[in-house]
């Protein structure tokens, strides 16, 4: 993956923290994982926060039945 700098550019950094940094810090407020547990797995770590709070959602939208019957 190739990082991006947007030295200069105040408009383009604008909008890219209100489409990027908005979903992490909701999702961390959300499932309480402000900070990180596992010194140096970190992305483990979050991937796993983010994987719980995708099947947070689909039990919310389907329901729990739907969800399992979905699952078999």
């Amino acid at each position: 993956m190739k990082q991006v700098m947007i030295k200069g550019d105040r408009a383009l950094a604008k909008e890219r923290k209100n489409i990027v940094d908005h979903p992490f810090g909701t999702i961390k407020r959300a499932m309480e994982a402000g900070y990180c547990l596992a010194k140096g797995k970190a992305s483990g770590e979050f991937a796993l926060t983010f994987r719980a709070c995708d099947m947070k959602r689909a039990i919310n939208i389907l329901g729990v039945g739907n969800l399992l019957k979905a699952f078999a």
